[in-house]
């Protein structure tokens, strides 16, 4: 098994199916590819085509070693609980890369095993974050600010044999070479963009089944005015972090919510039901009105692709993936990093953003029947497709990515 670069993903849908564009749009490119995955991620990246390794030593959801509880290092056993070993991570990234001939890591922000790999072997990396949030730092939206210090990377970094880092984190590594974050700088807005630094790019979303290389493949839905009789498809985050707490209780209400504002409204829907929410506490489908399951995402760019809007909790991933297909939004966010993809799409015209917290039924159905009954949205949703076209995201990140090669190379023989 020879690969020229390989991918170090997080496992959730959200990274891994970004991951999984890129490897695709990198072997597209005849640039040999290799996942690290652990088996029961593995499928979502042979479905296409992509080959993968699992890790010999590091499991995320590893148990606690006996010396490690015993040590009362809170520390270090709440980045054992959230990541498993970062040694046997960053191990297991060197052992995958000796055994591929890769030359390249890219790895997800929240797999710091990737990046302190190339370090230690003297690699080129990219990282890759699967927030929108024009920032290097946005993975804080996801913790709570007395949960980072717990990631500080001194103990780690001593361990693997590496520099100390004054101010050193585990989380949200950034390459020096190359930082991508899926977001497009007219998404982004002028004034973020002004403030990132120079390795970082904003390369578009990475969208998953149905799109390559930031291309549309099939029917789509962009500046066609929609079907007579409005439709649309309403969803939510499948992750177990969004059945938690309080973003657990938002996407609770926010189904509630939906049931209600759809009696008598004059529309056609699909309700996808997350995990860990029974439907039956919904009431009967109104009429028009089908609730399912999680489906394949093939299914649902499909629905996507006929809809005439998509209500969505303010994910990126589903929202980039409405996006790309010229149909308008109404989000409503639950955790994380929904509140800024909301007020963002707000802002620019694609969709409106109903609170979680405050709004009723007819709120939402106000929001639904104005974003299906305004032109000036689908209008704004079909130039946002026409810019993604355009991007290319996923051609363009395999690019940027694979010049980490070329750069390399030549400054191996400027040394020389």
């Amino acid at each position: 098994m020879e690969s020229d670069i390989l991918l170090v993903p997080y496992g959730l849908a959200g990274h891994t199916n970004p991951m999984a564009v890129l490897g695709v749009a990198l072997r597209a490119r005849g640039i040999g590819v290799t996942v690290l995955a652990e088996p029961h991620r593995a499928g979502e990246f042979t479905r296409y085509g992509l080959t993968t390794v699992a890790p010999r030593r590091w499991r995320a959801d590893a148990p606690l070693p006996p010396g490690l509880l015993a040590s009362g290092d809170t520390g270090a056993i709440f980045r054992h609980l959230a990541l498993g070993s970062i040694v046997d991570m960053t191990l297991d990234v060197e052992e995958a890369l000796t055994a591929t001939g890769a030359t390249i890591v890219v790895g997800d922000v929240f797999m710091p095993g990737a990046g302190l790999a190339a370090q230690r072997m003297g690699l080129p990396w990219a990282s890759i974050a699967c927030s929108p949030v024009p920032a290097v730092d946005s993975y804080t939206m996801f913790i709570d600010p007395v949960v980072a210090p717990h990631f500080d990377a001194a103990s780690t970094l001593a361990e693997l044999g590496l520099d100390a880092e004054p101010g050193g984190n585990l989380l949200g590594r950034v390459s020096p070479y190359l930082h991508l974050i899926p977001v497009t700088p007219s998404f982004a807005g002028p004034t973020a963009v002004a403030r990132l630094p120079a390795q970082v790019r904003l390369v578009g979303p990475l969208v998953p089944a149905g799109v390559t290389a930031g291309v549309t493949t099939g029917d789509t839905a962009g500046g066609t005015g929609g079907p007579a009789r409005p439709s649309i498809v309403v969803a939510a985050g499948s992750n177990i972090w969004q059945r938690l707490g309080d973003g657990a209780r938002r996407q609770q209400r926010y189904f509630r919510i939906v049931a209600r504002a759809l009696r008598g409204m004059d529309v056609d829907a699909v309700v996808i039901v997350p995990p860990g929410l029974d439907a039956d506490t919904l009431g009967p489908p109104p009429a028009g009105t089908r609730f399912t399951g999680l489906i394949p995402p093939e299914e649902f760019d499909a629905l996507v692709a006929r809809c005439t809007a998509v209500a969505s909790h303010g994910g990126w991933g589903m929202v980039s993936r409405a996006l790309v297909r010229g149909v308008p939004l109404v989000v409503v966010p639950t955790a994380i990093d929904q509140p800024y993809v909301a007020n963002r799409c707000q802002e620019l015209g694609l969709g409106i953003a109903v609170d979680p917290l405050t709004a009723g039924p007819a709120d939402f159905r106000a929001a639904v029947e104005t974003v299906c009954g305004d032109a000036t949205y689908r209008r704004n949703a079909a130039r946002v497709m026409a810019e993604l076209r355009a991007a290319a995201p996923a051609r363009t990140a395999a690019s940027l990515v694979a010049g980490l090669g070329a750069a390399s190379v030549a400054a191996t023989h400027a040394s020389s």
